[in-house]
């Protein structure tokens, strides 16, 4: 069980697997070079929550990487 205010990550939360062998598609938003991340929540999870959930992670990353922009698009 991870101490209060310890870092949590995603290897410790879910199965990560880089499944990329060749570059087969470039990710971009205003011209600029992005990521796209697909998250499933599991079967019993509530969807808004999780919702709610990644959209604080994602400020929180903000805050500490001001440089950074983050915005969540759903597809």
């Amino acid at each position: 069980m991870p101490v209060m205010g310890s870092p949590i990550y995603v290897k410790d939360v879910a199965d990560v697997e880089d499944k990329t062998v060749e570059t087969s598609s470039i990710s971009r938003y205003n011209g600029k070079t992005g990521i796209g991340l697909l998250l499933k929540k599991q079967g019993d999870a509530n969807a808004v929550d999780v919702s709610k959930l990644i959209k604080q992670q994602f400020a929180k990353i903000e805050q500490k990487q001001p440089s950074k922009q983050c915005e969540i698009y759903y597809c």
